[in-house]
Parts: structure tokens; C-alpha cells; sequence
């Protein structure tokens, strides 16, 4: 059995109340910075504007009826139904089954969805968000796709989450945040430097 030495244990409770101290400190002094410049300026830099990828259908967006529509508009809303309780995973990204009703029959594609967005219609289905048709370059190493047989189109995806899927809460961003992970390996070293420097103390005082 390691027996640590009596001054090894006591030189760590000085060091790590310090370091907590420190740590507690700097953490508040970035979160007045983080709260108050950092995440605005991130926030800024989305797009979460009316008509924008993700936002609510306006009058004057196009409606969408079948596939040959979403590739030739820019963007669009649809109206049909989502498998909301068989979301696939796929590069850390949530994508979700839609199935539309054309002339020709029932058409089953994937799509990023921001739910507040969408909207429960009486007449049934859902009108989803505004979407664009994108190629889908997500690695399916697991093959998600491959086992997903109601899917009519794995090549292609819609975009109905656009910057919405983005957003961060404050939280979220700060701990995120590059100044907050150095903090983090900042204080891993203080730990160990005040720990030394105690130990050299105690052993040159003869305590413990």
C-alpha cells in the first residue's frame, strides 16, 4: 500500500481552497464579460430574422407541394406530417422524417426542424417552418439511413432549423466560451504550483 505522506495531504487543503477561490473569482469576472459583450455579439450574428431559414411561414412564402418544388425554390413551407418520436441522429445533428401528400402519392424525406416554429393545422398535417433543400453530406457511419425504410430521398434534406438550432442560452455559451477552458487548465496548474509551493513550506518549517 502508497502511504502519502502526512504534509502532502495537508499542503493540498491550503492549495485547493485557494484554487477554488481563484477559480470562483476569475469565473465571475469572465461571466460579467461573456453576459454582457461575448453573447450579444454571438447572437448577433445570427439569423433568427422574420423570413430567415427556420422562422415562422410569412403571407408571401411559397408553399411547397412536392420535391420538384423545394429544388426549385429558394425557399419554402410545406404542409405534412413529422415523425416527431423518431428523430434520427446523424453527426450530432437531430433530423426528422416528413412525409408530404402529393398527386402522386405520399413522398418521405428527412428535415431539420425548429418545432416553435411549426404550426398544428385543424384541417390536419402541420405547417412546418420555412425550409430549404440541401444536399445531405452527414456521415452515417452507424447506418442510420440505411435502416430508416419509410425514407423515399437519402440524398437531400431540408433546412427548417436554420441559425435557430444555434442558439446558445447564456450558460450554455459561457462554458463554451475559449476564456473558460483556459480558466479551466489555467487553475490545473495553480492547483499543482500552490500544492508544491505549501509542501516546500511546511517541510522547510518542520510542520506535520
Amino acid at each position: 500500500m502508497i502511504q502519502v505522506p502526512l504534509r502532502a495531504l495537508m499542503a493540498m487543503i491550503p492549495a485547493f481552497v485557494l484554487t477554488i477561490l481563484l477559480f470562483l473569482g476569475g469565473n465571475a469576472l469572465l461571466r460579467v464579460y461573456t453576459d454582457s459583450t461575448a453573447y450579444p455579439a454571438y447572437m448577433e450574428t445570427l439569423d433568427l430574422s422574420e423570413g430567415s431559414v427556420g422562422s415562422t411561414p410569412t403571407a408571401d412564402t411559397p408553399l411547397a407541394k412536392t420535391v420538384a418544388d423545394m429544388e426549385s425554390m429558394d425557399t419554402f413551407t410545406i404542409i405534412g406530417s413529422v415523425a416527431w418520436d423518431r428523430p434520427l441522429p446523424l453527426d450530432g445533428q437531430r433530423y426528422y422524417e416528413v412525409e408530404i401528400k402529393t398527386d402522386q402519392g405520399y413522398t418521405t424525406f428527412l428535415a431539420r426542424i425548429n418545432k416553435d416554429a411549426s404550426e398544428r393545422l385543424e384541417t390536419g398535417g402541420r405547417r412546418l417552418p420555412i425550409g430549404r433543400w440541401l444536399p445531405l453530406e452527414a456521415e452515417d457511419p452507424d447506418g442510420v439511413l440505411d435502416r430508416s425504410y419509410n425514407l423515399d430521398i437519402k440524398d437531400h434534406y431540408a433546412d427548417m432549423e436554420g441559425d435557430f438550432g444555434k442558439i446558445l442560452t447564456k450558460s450554455q455559451f459561457h462554458a463554451r466560451h475559449p476564456g473558460f477552458t483556459f480558466l479551466e487548465a489555467f487553475n490545473s496548474f495553480l492547483l499543482l504550483a500552490l500544492w508544491f509551493a505549501f509542501l516546500r513550506l511546511y517541510k522547510k518549517k518542520g510542520w506535520f
